[in-house]
């Protein structure tokens, strides 16, 4: 493990750390240095995560970008397979698109990655900055796609890692890791001034612990069933909501305004109405609205803020 402050940090860590293991490790050519991202990707917003970000709104403005990065459309294993090129080192995805629209795999597309990366010997790395740390009910949420024996090589974290609080995390199996070991190259390749901070281990440690003593990873997989069952009840009622997806605490509606009778023009309008009545929700890709409450939420709170978004959809 390897501390920093950010997902995009953590990011783009993984990318160097990707990029290491290619010189080591070169293949057919010298230098492997290529990651295979997805459409509608998003890993962050510093230059290198933009590059591998699969939004081109997202890059727009700071060209020149930096080369290296191939996207591919999410829950394609075969075009995943044609992007693959001597220079390819790794493929990197979020188990769950958050930002692109909380796009979940198909039940064969993590598994598949796994094994595209073995037999071509590239690295796989998971984007779990949004879904990690029981967000989703699992500890990660690969988990509820990839069985013993089928981890990521990388891993990312941030977001709930922290609490809230600016932490930020890179996990790799040992002999990846040690691609980032001084001892290695007699110099140090990777660091970051504020990483692994005192105040900001503190706080991880005890979220750890409440994560532990309250069952709280669990929790959210009970808490998160409930929100479903309740919004898809109230979706039945409402032809303007397609569709109620999600995992443990992070879930999303999508909504459609150009249903006759629909109350509201776009999502964002949605998002206005609740935060009105202070309940933070978000949308992206305009019209998927996405909820991801606090892992130590409450029935009672929870149908205090699901009362403010129903409301607001009528």
């Amino acid at each position: 493990v390897t501390l920093a402050n950010s997902g995009a940090e953590a990011v783009e860590a993984a990318i160097k750390l990707a990029r290491l293991v290619g010189r080591a490790r070169p293949g057919k050519v010298t230098h492997r240095y290529g990651i295979i991202t997805a459409h509608q990707s998003f890993h962050g917003r510093s230059l290198g995560t933009i590059a591998a970000t699969g939004q081109p709104a997202v890059r727009e403005g700071f060209d020149p970008i930096i080369e290296g990065f191939d996207h591919v459309p999410f829950n394609d294993l075969e075009a995943m397979e044609r992007a693959i090129q001597p220079q390819t080192i790794a493929i990197m995805v979020e188990p769950i698109q958050g930002e692109g629209g909380m796009v979940f795999p198909t039940p064969d597309y993590l598994p598949g990655l796994r094994r595209l990366c073995d037999e071509h010997d590239l690295l796989l790395i998971l984007d779990e900055v949004w879904t990690g740390c029981g967000r989703t009910g699992r500890y990660f949420a690969h988990q509820h796609w990839l069985g013993d024996g089928q981890e990521p090589d990388i891993m990312t974290l941030a977001k709930g890692i922290g609490g809230g609080l600016a932490v930020g995390a890179i996990c790799a199996k040992a002999h990846v890791a040690e691609h980032f070991d001084w001892r290695k190259h007699g110099r140090s390749v990777h660091a970051t001034t504020l990483g692994a901070n005192c105040l900001a281990m503190a706080v991880t440690r005890a979220l750890f612990r409440v994560l532990e003593r309250d069952g709280l990873v669990e929790k959210a997989q009970e808490m998160g069933q409930y929100v479903m069952d309740r919004l898809n009840h109230f979706a039945s009622q409402h032809p303007w909501v397609k569709n109620v997806r999600g995992k443990g605490l992070f879930i999303a509606l999508e909504v459609d305004p150009t249903v006759q009778d629909a109350p509201f023009e776009r999502g964002s309008e949605i998002v206005a109405r609740c935060m009105q009545h202070r309940v933070l929700i978000n949308v992206t890709q305009e019209n998927v609205l996405r909820l991801a409450p606090a892992l130590v939420v409450n029935e009672s709170l929870l149908n205090e803020g699901l009362n403010v978004v129903e409301q607001a959809l009528v």
